[in-house]
Order: structure tokens, then sequence, then C-alpha cells
């Protein structure tokens, strides 16, 4: 979680400072930043209607302060998670909720192995 919190951190200051960064011998730009972010929540978004039922996801909304009458639910989740780098109760539960998303571990179950170490990038698709 703190590495999270550092990387986070590490990356507002970069870029409040004009300054690049750079990732996997990529360059990142703040709006390289916001298009990968943009489509992790999107993949997110989906992935919420697939791996959770109808009455999970219900629960997820009332937990996270979002009206069951709204329209775009998920993607309005989607963007909340990671939006409080200061709240380490906020970034517990947006850890275990992607987790849970991405398979590492089930709800309800405490992880057994430290997740800090996953990559949580988009596959290359064709060649390179």
């Amino acid at each position: 979680m703190e590495l999270e919190i550092r990387r986070i951190k590490f990356l507002e200051d970069k870029f409040s400072r004009g300054e690049k960064a750079t990732a996997n011998l990529r360059c990142l730009t703040q709006s390289s930043s916001a298009s990968a972010l943009t489509q992790e929540r999107r993949m997110l978004s989906h992935r919420m209607s697939r791996k959770l039922s109808e009455k999970e996801r219900e629960s997820l909304f009332v937990e996270w302060g979002i009206d069951l009458n709204t329209k775009m639910r998920r993607l309005k989740l989607a963007r909340q998670l990671w939006s409080k780098p200061d709240n380490i109760d906020h970034v517990t539960r947006s850890a275990y909720l992607v987790a849970n998303l991405l398979s590492f571990i089930e709800m309800g179950h405490v992880p057994s192995e430290d997740i800090r170490n996953l990559k949580l990038e988009p596959k290359q698709h064709g060649n390179l």
C-alpha cells in the first residue's frame, strides 16, 4: 500500500513541476497518463459487470456513496478508485476492489500474498 501511495505522490510531484517521468523505457506525460488512466477505468468498469453479481455491485455503489438511480454507476465507481492517496482507508478499499476485479483475490477473503509488485499495464497487441 505504501509503495502505491509513494508512486502516486511521485508522479503528482513530477507533473506539477512540469517534468517528465519514465516507466519501462517510455516517456510519461500528463496526457499519456490521463489516457492510460481513462483506459484503465473503462477496463475496471467492464470487469465489474462480468466479475460481480448485481447484488455485489449494488452493495459497492452504496458503500462508495453512489446513488443506485444514477446512470454510469460502474464508471463513477472506477473514477473514485485511488482518488484520495492521503486517505489510507480509501487506498485500502481501492486496492481490495481492484485486486478482486483483476482476480488476485476473491471478495470476502484476505489476500494471502503480497500484491504490491504486480504491474497493471494493458497488454500490447500486434507486433512491436
